[in-house]
This record gives structure tokens, sequence and C-alpha cells, in this order.
């Protein structure tokens, strides 16, 4: 059965892997790209606020004892 898993597995892998010429060879244009900022809290619109909040999150520091990163902090990891 082992094997048989592991086909299937390989097959999908391959199903999801972009040919070599497929692949992205010029630049990207970053100008027009939004930047993260720490200045602008995250709006409880926002999917990753919102599953913080259902995980229990209050807007404290991320942690068994809250020193972890805090709502500001947010922007630049979501």
């Amino acid at each position: 059965m082992e094997a048989y898993e592991a086909t299937i597995l390989e097959d999908l892998a391959e199903d999801f892997r972009l040919p070599i010429d497929h692949r992205v060879t010029e630049n990207v244009d970053l100008d027009n790209v939004e930047q993260a900022s720490l200045d602008t809290q995250l709006p409880s619109s926002n999917i990753g606020f919102r599953l913080l909040q259902k995980m229990g999150w209050k807007g404290k520091g991320l942690g068994k004892d809250e020193q972890g990163l805090y709502s500001n902090e947010l922007p630049s990891l979501i």
C-alpha cells in the first residue's frame, strides 16, 4: 500500500510543479506593490486578524506569557 501512496503523491507533485520553460525569467516590477506597514493596524476584516481572534487572541503579545509579537507587528507577517 505504501508504494501505491508514494506513486500517487509523486503524480500529484508533478501536477503542481511549473515546467522550467514557464518560470519567471524577467524582473518583477515592484513599484506598484503595496508594502506592509507597522503604522497601520490590521482591519477586523483581515483574514489573519479574524483567524487569530477565533483562536482567542485579544490583541496582546503572542505566546503563553504574552511576551511575543503583538498587533502592531503582525502586518509584516501576514
